[in-house]
């Protein structure tokens, strides 16, 4: 059965929506937490951790050390195994494009250790959010590897991960 792009974009915030908040997956009734970690994080000189990256707030933002350059990565991870077929970034939304990301790798792990190449591509030099659409994969961790960033750094406003639930 095809789903509409519309009917897939709904879903996707909705899931969205809910994993900011924490959702419950029926099966299990655990809620799906969002945390991440970076290779580099600016902390010292502004507030850019990583885990603003997974806020829900898009006026805070993840970047890499000042003094440091890519390729730097940043993982999202999952409070528990789940199906994932989606990830999406949005780049900083202050008007500044300091490390944009525009080539990257996306790879995932269920363990923590070892990671799987998804997908490697490209991305325009813009604030639009982009989407990467994948055949669902079990992971508990996603990691998004800048590998070209504008001004040579990485940084990201929020990273969502779309969850294949029962009811998709």
């Amino acid at each position: 059965m095809k789903v509409s792009k519309l009917l897939k974009t709904t879903l996707l915030i909705t899931v969205l929506l809910l994993l900011v908040s924490g959702c419950t997956n029926e099966s299990s009734n655990e809620r799906v937490r969002l945390t991440a970690y970076a290779t580099s994080e600016e902390t010292s000189k502004a507030n850019e951790a990583a885990k603003n990256a997974v806020d829900g707030d898009p006026a805070t933002f993840w970047h890499i050390q000042w003094s440091e350059k890519v390729p730097q990565s940043i993982t999202v991870k999952l409070s528990r195994l789940a199906k994932v077929n989606q990830v999406a970034y949005l780049p900083r939304q202050d008007g500044n494009s300091n490390g944009i990301i525009t080539e990257y790798r996306l790879l995932y792990s269920t363990d923590g250790k070892d990671f799987i190449e998804l997908v490697h591509g490209e991305w325009a030099l813009n604030t639009d959010k982009k989407v990467v659409e994948f055949s669902p994969v079990e992971a508990t961790q996603i990691r998004l590897e800048a590998i070209q960033g504008f001004g040579g750094w990485a940084s990201a406003a929020e990273i969502e991960i779309g969850i294949v639930t029962e009811e998709n």
